[in-house]
């Protein structure tokens, strides 16, 4: 019986062990007049709330995961400007984001 617990203990710990909490911030800007951009959402892939650029076009992002930040992309979305998708760097927490307007065609 207490080897049973002890190793349902262990499980728990390694499995709250191996999950970990990434802070992403960072601001964005337009490509061409250098201003910050306000309201862009920022979304990760398997998030479905979006967090929004404030009016100094700064963003904060908590990502909830189990892998490394390799690989993870976080996409930027705003109206007027083409959406723009960022693969995250390990050991990186700071990111500035330039958006280019959208042209029409």
């Amino acid at each position: 019986m207490w080897n049973k617990l002890s190793l349902f203990l262990f499980g728990c710990i390694a499995h709250i062990a191996s999950a970990q909490q990434i802070h992403i911030q960072g601001e964005i800007n337009d490509s061409i007049s250098g201003e910050a951009i306000s309201g862009v959402s920022v979304l990760y892939a398997k998030n479905d709330e979006p967090v929004l650029s404030d009016a100094n076009g700064h963003f904060m992002l908590t990502i909830n995961t189990k892998q490394r930040t390799e690989g993870l992309l976080l996409r930027f979305v705003a109206l007027g400007y083409q959406t723009k998708e960022l693969a995250l760097i390990p050991n990186q927490d700071y990111y500035e984001i330039i958006l280019s307007p959208r042209t029409k065609v």
